[in-house]
């Protein structure tokens, strides 16, 4: 176990002074010998200190996973549906004695959750990019997770939608990194979700799935997209004129800031129904959340590139004021697929943000570059589509799954997570890092 909690830790270097070909190679190997370890079972034999280091060492590993490709399963080195654990526990529960600073409140838990969560939309992006038809129950896959979004706030220890204040209770506490990933994950969550409504959007569904939505149901994914876009950069400016040290914060935090940038900065543009703010708004709003993403990742070299383009983005709408098609376009600087020449489905299925570690890691296929012409590549693949179609529909009954599996990795909104002794209640933050609370 100490040398798989070494090599993740290894991972973690890696992946923050800019190696991420080698933390994603890393990364195989700690996979591979969590599943020889059987790290993602319960052992019912052992004592609950022993099972919560077991359950720990995982989730750390499944979140510095999630950053190479989140919703891309053939990048996926231990999917989330082999792991059949509960939950990390509340750190008092982890602990010989109580806390000195008791405000952790089972933060760690709920963000493994809504990892896991945005993990299942970001599933849903990608397959219901591809669809070329109508697609009715699209607006069902959306209602069935904004519930289990809503149940994931009621058991938040602050409720993510009121004020910062929340999180600035934790500015001078250990639990501060935590606190700040829980409370942007569940913002985040909702963004990814409803975003795929707001037409014009770069990741918005197709327009043919989104021709015969009812007009407040896209009113109100306007109204979700505005308010926690907002939240996020007003909680991110909050802590960083609070904090007196510059906190070491989860890389997750500058995704969620990068994101709620162009969200605010697109909405000004676009001005749909709902949006009362101006694009001098959306400027200043953005120019405050970039200040703070700068001050805390100034020394991390996977936040390079989203500084970079939030950068060049605030800096084209300042300039052109009345030219911001830039943002309702998907460009070369803002994603990628992993090669040009494939198939038209094959890059929109593998299509990767500036934030992704396995971007970054600009792995080669080793084959000299090659001359190919347009008509040469093919575009269209009814089948694959066909297939496609049958996934996303399979996203639906997967989640109902949950509810039937005792053993599942995210409990569904009114189950029960099944505890042993001593963890009746969620946990609470210790004094360690967010990626290795084992230590």
């Amino acid at each position: 176990m100490a040398r798989l909690q070494a090599l993740i830790l290894c991972i973690a270097y890696r992946t923050a002074t800019g190696a991420s070909h080698r933390a994603f190679m890393l990364a195989g190997l700690a996979a591979r010998a969590a599943a020889a370890m059987r790290l993602n079972h319960e052992r019912h034999d052992l004592d609950p200190i022993s099972n919560e280091v077991r359950r720990r060492t995982l989730w750390s590993l499944k979140i510095l996973e999630l950053y190479f490709s989140i919703g891309l399963p053939e990048y996926e080195l231990l999917p989330l549906e082999n792991v059949y654990l509960q939950l990390p526990c509340r750190e008092e529960q982890f602990q010989d004695k109580a806390p000195a600073v008791p405000m952790e409140g089972g933060s760690y838990m709920l963000f493994v959750r809504l990892t896991s969560m945005r993990r299942d939309i970001m599933k849903l992006t990608r397959s219901i990019a591809l669809c070329d038809e109508p697609f009715p129950q699209f607006l069902k896959l959306v209602r069935s997770l904004h519930n289990e979004l809503g149940q994931l706030r009621i058991q938040m220890p602050v409720d993510p939608t009121s004020p910062s204040t929340g999180v600035l209770r934790c500015v001078s506490t250990p639990w501060l990194a935590r606190h700040l990933a829980m409370h942007l994950s569940w913002h985040q969550c909702r963004c990814d979700l409803y975003r795929l409504l707001l037409k014009g959007y770069p990741e918005a569904a197709p327009s043919i799935v989104l021709a015969d939505l009812d007009p407040e149901a896209m009113s109100d994914a306007v109204q979700m997209c505005s308010e926690s876009a907002l939240s996020m950069i007003q909680t991110l400016s909050d802590v960083n004129l609070h904090s007196t040290n510059t906190p070491v914060l989860e890389y997750d935090t500058a995704i969620c800031g990068y994101h709620a940038c162009r969200l605010v900065l697109f909405l000004a543009h676009a001005q749909p129904s709902g949006v009362r703010f101006s694009k001098e708004y959306a400027i200043s709003r953005a120019e405050l959340c970039l200040a703070a993403i700068k001050r805390f990742f100034r020394h991390s070299t996977p936040a390079g590139p989203i500084l970079k383009d939030l950068e060049n983005l605030i800096s084209k709408c300042d300039t052109s004021p009345n030219d911001w098609t830039h943002l309702t376009v998907r460009s070369a600087s803002n994603e990628q697929s992993r090669d040009p020449l494939l198939s038209e489905v094959a890059r929109a299925k593998q299509r990767l943000a500036i934030h992704s570690l396995l971007r970054q890691a600009d792995f080669e296929d080793g084959e000299p570059p090659a001359v190919v012409s347009p008509s040469s590549v093919s575009t269209e693949i009814p089948s694959v589509r066909h297939r496609n179609m049958y996934k996303v529909l399979s996203l639906e009954q997967g989640w109902s799954i949950r509810a039937d599996s005792s053993l599942g990795y995210v409990p569904q909104p009114d189950a029960q997570v099944q505890q042993s002794p001593g963890y009746e209640d969620l946990p609470a933050f210790s004094l360690q890092t967010l990626l290795f609370p084992w230590v």
